[in-house]
């Protein structure tokens, strides 16, 4: 299992993860909701990588 973490300082809001990834990926209220459990670990991976503000962070459980 993985854990994602999200910087809301850094986060530009481009929206690449939650429409990319929307099982994993939700705004609720103002913040990010993430649930890893929602898809494979790599396709995790390549959003994260895909950010443009680099606020979505992997790391290994």
């Amino acid at each position: 299992m993985i854990n994602v973490t999200w910087d809301k300082n850094i986060c530009s809001h481009a929206g690449v993860c939650v429409t990319t990834l929307p099982a994993v990926f939700k705004i609720e209220g103002s913040q990010l909701a993430i649930d890893t459990s929602a898809a494979d670990e790599e396709k995790i991976r390549e959003v994260c990588a895909a950010c443009p503000s680099g606020a979505l962070n992997v790391d290994k459980a």
